[in-house]
């Protein structure tokens, strides 16, 4: 979780930084990779990120198949469409560490587009939509539910405390909807048309985002919104209130 955290918390940090003219860059998970590549000892921070990453997937493997909170069959769905996602990032952090001296932006065009070209490919790819937009769903539930706040009660904190993270929460997941949201909607459209270049991931969204008429607005709210969700995810994966296996 506090892998996941620190993605979100530079995607979100460097792109803000972008819309405020003050360095960084329209980021997604792979611009974390190379930020973090060219910092002292990047090689050794990148692959203990792919680590902690691994250790999520595992733990979403295990929510999808185990269930040890008691979720429906759509959280599942959704728990185990986030492990791939997860798997194959991790996967390719390590990849591209070991075996390539830099990320090549084609391969998961590729990929697509292969896929496109079957009818099972395409049933694949509307299935993978389907469960983004599941996912997308859980993540406005999760602004107006009780779920994560019932976490942090039993975590013992103070309230201020309790109430600085579910602030976080609140705006983290709202913005983390947003984006999901347009990655299903690029993926879908990649799909209707044939298209594999329209697909995308945050990167991408965060292009979208900025094509519109209130760009930098929009940008700096968005991306504000995913590095809270980062600190979230780190403050949960102190406080979280852990199923027993």
């Amino acid at each position: 979780m506090a892998a996941k955290g620190f993605v979100y918390f530079f995607v979100g940090g460097l792109t803000l930084a972008s819309a405020l003219k003050i360095g960084g860059s329209v980021s997604g998970k792979s611009g974390v990779v190379d930020f973090l590549q060219n910092q002292p000892f990047g090689n050794l921070l990148v692959i203990l990120l792919s680590i902690g990453l691994f250790g999520f997937v595992c733990w979403r493997t295990i929510q999808a198949i185990k269930n040890p909170e008691d979720k429906s069959f759509a959280h599942r769905f959704a728990y185990s469409i986030s492990g791939l996602f997860y798997a194959l990032f991790a996967g390719s952090i390590l990849y591209n560490s070991f075996f390539s001296a830099s990320q090549s932006g084609g391969g998961k065009t590729s990929v697509l587009s292969e896929l496109m070209q079957s009818t099972l490919g395409s049933i694949m790819i509307g299935a993978i939509a389907l469960g983004l937009l599941v996912k997308a769903v859980f993540q406005f539930k999760n602004v107006f539910g009780s779920d994560f706040r019932e976490n942090l009660k039993n975590s013992k904190l103070k309230q201020k405390a309790q109430k600085t993270i579910k602030t976080l929460g609140i705006i983290g997941y709202s913005a983390r909807g947003v984006v999901i949201l347009i990655i299903t909607f690029l993926l879908t459209k990649a799909l209707f048309t044939k298209n594999s270049s329209s697909a995308g991931g945050t990167k991408e969204a965060f292009q979208l985002l900025d094509q519109s008429t209130s760009s930098t607005i929009s940008l700096i709210i968005i991306s504000t919104g995913l590095a809270f969700y980062g600190l979230y995810m780190i403050a949960k994966a102190k406080y979280k209130a852990m199923p027993s296996l």
